[in-house]
């Protein structure tokens, strides 16, 4: 899926508004965005939830304010997801399709995910589960760390 990328100057207050103003709606319209500049109280009534929430965000007035409703919206700490988190590292497979370094960055998130819960495991334990997430293919790399002893596994 290709995107377009729009070129609009920002308004300077030298400029003409209404044409500036033109081309911004014309740029949002076009991105189906024209909600982000329109009235709440005009919003039509089959705005789905998903769709009221991402107004929300972007009708917040400060940086530090969008900065709180994204972490309202999108860091949920309530239980189901902090135990869909712990099953997803814990369970966590590389995906023989990706490449290594995608794998690794895959699993890099998936931990950050889980330190921002409160949860803490460990490096060792986070090594023996990236570890366990290896691919078949380093069935001997594997084998190897596991049973070569303990320095191992240990920072150099």
């Amino acid at each position: 899926m290709a995107t377009t990328r729009y070129e609009i100057e920002k308004f300077d207050g030298k400029t003409d508004f209404e044409l500036w103003k033109v081309k911004i709606k014309e740029v949002l319209g076009q991105q189906k965005a024209l909600l982000a500049i329109t009235n709440p109280a005009k919003y039509p009534e089959t705005l789905t939830a998903a769709e009221k929430k991402t107004i929300e965000i972007v009708d917040q007035p400060t940086a530090y304010d969008l900065w709180k409703k994204l972490n309202e919206i999108y860091l949920n700490k309530d239980l189901y997801n902090k135990a869909f988190l712990r099953e997803r590292f814990f369970t966590h497979k590389m995906d023989v399709a990706k490449s290594l370094t995608d794998n690794l960055n895959e699993f890099k998130r998936l931990s950050l995910k889980f330190r921002s819960i409160g949860d803490n495991i460990g490096e060792e334990n986070e090594a023996f589960i990236l570890l366990n997430s290896l691919l078949e293919s380093f069935k001997d790399v594997k084998t190897a760390m596991k049973y070569s002893g303990e320095k191992s596994l240990q920072k150099q």
